[in-house]
């Protein structure tokens, strides 16, 4: 089977975990998220208010705010990882070929 760029998915998350600082321990915030988004797809996420829906594509795009940080996993645009990106890499990125509309 030979796999051409229109068959890859446009983004992919894997294994997202995002943590903030606890009294003990870090407190996971998002655990392990995996999805893939085809070129032509929509995706709608929904779920209850406090479900991590926010929080999941702030991470995606690096604006997870202080002290919380993504503690593991990959973001991949056509095949880039965003989360190997430079802050004005990323910055360049975010909206010119991603962004997040809310309701």
């Amino acid at each position: 089977m030979i796999t051409t760029a229109a068959a890859l998915p446009v983004l992919q998350i894997k294994g997202l975990t995002t943590v903030f600082p606890g009294a003990t321990a870090p407190t996971v915030i998002v655990e392990d998220i995996s999805l893939a988004v085809s070129r032509g797809e929509t995706l709608a996420v929904v779920g209850e208010s406090g479900s991590g829906k926010t929080m999941t594509f702030h991470s995606a795009l690096g604006l997870v705010p202080h002290p919380g940080r993504v503690a593991k996993g990959q973001v991949l645009l056509d095949g880039v990882d965003l989360m190997a990106l430079s802050a004005d890499e990323l910055r360049a990125r975010r909206g010119a070929e991603i962004a997040i509309v809310f309701q």
